[in-house]
């Protein structure tokens, strides 16, 4: 054990002695906190540009679309169908409101189907105007009842409900969504971060192969094993580093509310951080040159952070990636804290702690095993 934190503590010197070092290590992630945070805020405190989809074209379809541009926090664009995913995926327009054909059809004879909203931003963005549509349709459908199909009932009530003249006494409420939000955000960013600093990390014993020291340090009464072992303390050092620092300044700099204990969050992403220094050791172990884990790295971090929901939610995803996600440990990783965030105890997500921790052991084993079979000494590149 002694040995095993001396080559860590070695370890760590080659990593910070540099200031790329540093700048990779610590000051990245952070940076990566506050710029997706700042992100976030931009986004939550503009205006809702709503790209609306009319394919009734009726009276009422048009009476819906003046409510909602009435309302200040939405601004309201005509679109074609077939530009609702393009200007929806490059930001255009925050989200897209389809009005089915027959709206007023099944508004009239109390039928109405879901009114369809896209968006790749998540229920942050979606809810709000979800809300606010349950709230007209709502009062629309109940003066249909009342009206029982009579057209021109109908329209004496809802002429009277548009001139009605209610007082309202407006409070200003915090919007807790928002913190969540940054969170999640902030959070998914930083779990590719801790796998690409892990696996630079453990890209060392590849070097240390390539310049012969890992074998001259094999030869003394230092096992492979106890080599390894150094290796994976000096990345959870660096790991525990970086949540740390993250945390606080999420929590204290920025001042968000997480909406889960400090330790709660901190429980999560360790376990996490052993599932990424455990992968790193896994592509180490099939790589015979620093040139190969890295190209291996970036092929497998981003694509599984982008299926498994870091970067968007997972909800927007076809079904079949949905399913696929659930092979990949950041996706975990996200949902227990999404749960804690929904107010679930540390033990009503222990299944997602068991599963996130059995892919570490599982990378472990695997990197365990190959380290042993590929035993050799032959030259890397």
């Amino acid at each position: 054990m002694k040995n095993a934190l001396v080559i860590a503590l070695n370890i760590l010197k080659v990593t910070f002695r540099k200031k790329s070092g540093i700048l990779i290590y610590i000051l990245v992630p952070v940076a990566c906190v506050l710029v997706s945070a700042a992100m976030y805020s931009n986004v939550a405190s503009k205006p809702l540009y709503i790209g609306v989809v009319d394919k009734d074209n009726t009276e009422l379809s048009r009476e819906l679309i003046t409510s909602v541009e009435k309302n200040k926090k939405f601004i309201v664009k005509i679109i074609d169908e077939d530009e609702v995913n393009n200007m929806v995926t490059s930001n255009r327009i925050d989200c897209s409101l389809i009005i089915p054909k027959g709206y007023e059809h099944d508004v009239l004879n109390k039928e109405l189907k879901e009114i369809q909203i896209k968006s790749i931003k998540g229920e942050d963005i979606t809810l709000w105007i979800q809300n606010y549509l349950n709230l007209y349709i709502r009062n629309i459908m109940d003066i249909s009842n009342a009206s029982n199909g009579d057209r021109e009932v109908f329209n004496k009530i809802y002429s009277g409900y548009k001139s009605d003249n209610l007082k309202l006494e407006v409070k200003e409420l915090e919007d807790f969504s928002v913190g969540k939000g940054i969170v999640s955000q902030s959070i998914g960013f930083f779990v590719m971060f801790i796998m690409i600093g892990a696996t630079t990390t453990a890209s060392l014993i590849v070097s240390e192969k390539r310049n012969r020291t890992y074998y001259r340090i094999c030869s003394a009464p230092v096992s492979d094993k106890i080599y390894l072992l150094g290796n994976v303390f000096a990345n959870f050092i660096i790991v525990f580093i970086q949540i740390i620092l993250v945390i606080i300044v999420i929590t204290r700099v920025l001042k968000i509310n997480t909406f889960l204990p400090f330790h709660q969050l901190m429980v999560i992403l360790v376990c996490f951080g052993l599932v990424s220094i455990g992968f790193g050791l896994l592509l180490v172990s099939f790589s015979d040159s620093t040139s190969q884990v890295n190209n291996l790295g970036n092929l497998i971090i981003t694509p599984s952070c982008m299926l498994s929901g870091c970067f968007w939610p997972i909800s927007f995803m076809p079904e079949i990636m949905r399913k696929f996600a659930n092979f990949l440990p950041q996706k975990w990783t996200l949902e227990a804290i999404e749960k804690l965030q929904m107010g679930y105890k540390i033990e009503d997500i222990r299944y997602h702690i068991i599963v996130i921790l059995s892919f570490a052991l599982t990378f472990f084993m695997i990197a365990a095993f190959n380290f042993n079979r590929r035993r050799d000494t032959k030259n890397f590149v």
